[in-house]
């Protein structure tokens, strides 16, 4: 079989190597990683100035070309982009595309490869596991949480938590006293922007499974194509 290749997307631009290298090395050598950005082409200034309406679903993703700067912009701006993007990745020879956030994503492009909803391989993945207890999920963005709830409505038993950027180690260490408190059975790291090391200090510290977008794509990249 040749070797597939996969672009992974993040809203924003790129380079992302911080989630390219990791994803590379989990999926090993079967597949070939590579990244185009949603909005590559657009300064941060051009980002900024992007119209914003009442009713817009608002993402939020750090730019590291700017310093790592965040920036919010509607999802409306990424979706006018979307079958642009597809073109460009399929002329460079992208076998798979994801979109590296954990939204949902209307499937209504052309794109002759496979399309991976990060979101519905996470989901997947939890509500396979046959747990009991109730889960913890934690959002990124502050004013989604309901956006949140609603992706993972038909899961029960679950609280859905608040982490923000640039917390204090004060506030970082209530959050966690909370959560050993609550006796979650798993967790969910429910976007893209959350980190491995994260990942690995929430199931250290609460001795329970925790399930990352980025982990979640990848190991099911390498379940299907490893050798």
């Amino acid at each position: 079989m040749t070797k597939p290749t996969l672009c992974i997307m993040p809203l924003g631009q790129t380079p992302r190597n911080d989630w390219l290298d990791p994803i590379q090395r989990l999926v090993g050598d079967s597949v070939e990683v590579v990244q185009h950005g949603c909005l590559d082409g657009l300064s941060y200034e051009d980002i900024l100035a992007l119209d914003q309406r009442a009713d817009d679903h608002m993402l939020a993703t750090a730019l590291p070309a700017a310093g790592g700067k965040r920036v919010t912009f509607a999802k409306r701006h990424v979706l006018d982009r979307m079958q642009e993007n597809l073109d460009k990745v399929a002329a460079e020879g992208a076998d798979i595309v994801a979109v590296c956030c954990s939204e949902k994503w209307p499937v209504s492009y052309t794109f002759d490869g496979q399309w991976i909803e990060v979101f519905s391989v996470m989901h997947d993945l939890v509500t396979g596991m046959g747990y009991k207890g109730k889960g913890a999920v934690f959002y990124h963005v502050e004013g989604q949480k309901q956006a949140t709830i609603d992706r993972w409505a038909d899961v029960e038993d679950q609280d859905f938590v608040y982490l923000a950027d640039g917390r204090s180690d004060a506030e970082h260490e209530a959050i966690m006293q909370e959560l050993e408190k609550a006796g979650y059975e798993y967790a969910v790291l429910d976007c893209f922007g959350f980190s491995l090391e994260l990942r690995d200090q929430i199931q250290e510290r609460l001795g329970i499974p925790a399930y990352l977008p980025l982990t979640a794509l990848a190991n099911g990249v390498r379940a299907a194509y490893s050798s």
